[in-house]
């Protein structure tokens, strides 16, 4: 096989979304990053989180795109496995405010040379 030929290609999802706004999306988040994710059409908006979810460095991003979602487009779109990627969203956007609430706490402790 030659490296012309389309089979020797890497055969991976393409971003739905301009890589102008997908980098706008990494940068911004909060309420900005929501309303940013408001203004992509459902269809897309549906597309998108799944090729963010299916990519572990923008896997709460994706998390964020599913809770943009409408559960019904998640479902027309991917079936069961829209239920299954909206549970976890929620599940993960329930750590992520249990977790807000904890002060992380620095300790440096000294150990005396011997």
């Amino acid at each position: 096989m030659t490296p012309s030929q389309p089979d020797s290609l890497i055969n991976e999802q393409t971003c739905p979304v301009a890589l102008d706004m997908l980098a706008q999306l990494i940068r911004t988040d909060g309420e900005a990053r929501e309303a940013l994710i408001a203004t992509i059409p459902s269809v897309t908006r549906v597309k998108l989180a799944f090729f963010c979810y299916a990519r572990v460095h923008l896997r709460t991003l994706g998390f964020e795109v599913i809770l943009g979602c409408e559960l019904a487009e998640l479902r027309r779109l991917a079936g069961a496995k829209g239920d299954l990627l909206r549970e976890q969203a929620e599940a993960f956007k329930a750590e992520a405010v249990r977790g807000s609430g904890r002060s992380k706490v620095i300790t440096l402790s000294q150990r005396k040379a011997g």
